[in-house]
């Protein structure tokens, strides 16, 4: 009987600590979850700044300024393989405003 019950004793041992053992692993991969949230939350309020700072700086005559110039390349971009040349800006484009 006593050999059973040390046996016993033992597997109950080692149950509890693979179960302590999942647990903080549960536990250690929440933290770094969260730890990566909020680095994404950070990352994505930069961005925001950024685009703002961009908006700020910018105006759409000098984006259509800018990007006039690009227009005349639209042929050249069409022939490349896997292009959407319907996308560039240009004469008789549906993304004329």
């Amino acid at each position: 009987m006593f050999p059973k019950l040390l046996v016993f004793i033992l597997v109950v041992c080692v149950v509890c600590g693979v179960l302590l053992d999942m647990r903080h692993r549960k536990r250690r991969l929440m933290y770094e979850m969260t730890e990566l949230h909020e680095q994404m939350d950070r990352n994505r309020k930069d961005i925001w700044r950024a685009q703002v700072a961009v908006s700020r700086q910018t105006s759409p005559a000098e984006l259509q300024h800018d990007i006039e110039p690009l227009a005349a390349l639209a042929p050249a971009v069409a022939n490349l393989p896997g292009s959407d040349a319907a996308n560039l800006p240009g004469e008789g484009t549906s993304n004329e405003r």
